[in-house]
């Protein structure tokens, strides 16, 4: 049945093919059909492109599925991807001449004369509430929390700030004094 023409004329009309570890040649259908699809310039869809060349979406879809075939595709897109880099350059001296902003950094980047700082935040409120709730339960001396206190009060801080601390941290200095032992602190 494998040796019969008629059922491999049928196959390879599906996209399948035969071939053997040595023979991974793709046939002259399969490079017609890559190379007008790795065609950068051809804004054709792929339908219509098939239909054109003749070419059925189900012997394409089989394709898909050989090794050889997508081998060819990836390798030769790889290649184009890396030729890239003079369209790249050229493309990039255009949107700076055209004073594209984004542009212009990314070529100072890349000339390594601006560096793109990133902004780390976090909420400073939450880091004072575990502050606090640290030294409340490690510091037993009520006069020593009460020092504390009385620190954090004073601290140089505009009454806008001020206003952004959370309530809680004069409570729970309160309560950690107020709880506080006798028995000296470390």
């Amino acid at each position: 049945m494998w040796a019969n023409e008629d059922f491999q004329e049928a196959l390879s009309n599906r996209g399948v093919t035969f071939r053997t570890a040595e023979d991974v040649l793709l046939t002259p259908e399969q490079l017609i059909v890559a190379n007008v699809f790795l065609n950068t310039l051809d804004k054709t869809s792929i339908r219509t492109t098939l239909q054109t060349l003749g070419v059925s979406q189900i012997k394409y879809n089989a394709w898909q599925n050989d090794p050889a075939y997508v081998n060819y595709v990836q390798k030769r897109a790889e290649l184009m991807y890396e030729n890239l880099d003079a369209e790249l350059y050229k493309s990039l001296v255009q949107g700076i001449q055209r004073g594209d902003s984004t542009l212009i950094k990314l070529g100072l980047e890349m000339k390594g004369k601006y560096v793109k700082t990133e902004k780390h935040t976090f909420d400073v409120r939450h880091v004072l509430v575990d502050v606090v709730d640290i030294i409340s339960r490690h510091v037993k001396n009520p006069e020593t929390l009460e020092a504390i206190a009385n620190d954090l009060e004073g601290l140089n801080v505009s009454e806008n700030e001020r206003n952004q601390l959370p309530q809680e941290l004069p409570v729970q200095l309160i309560r950690a004094i107020e709880t506080a032992g006798t028995e000296p602190d470390d």
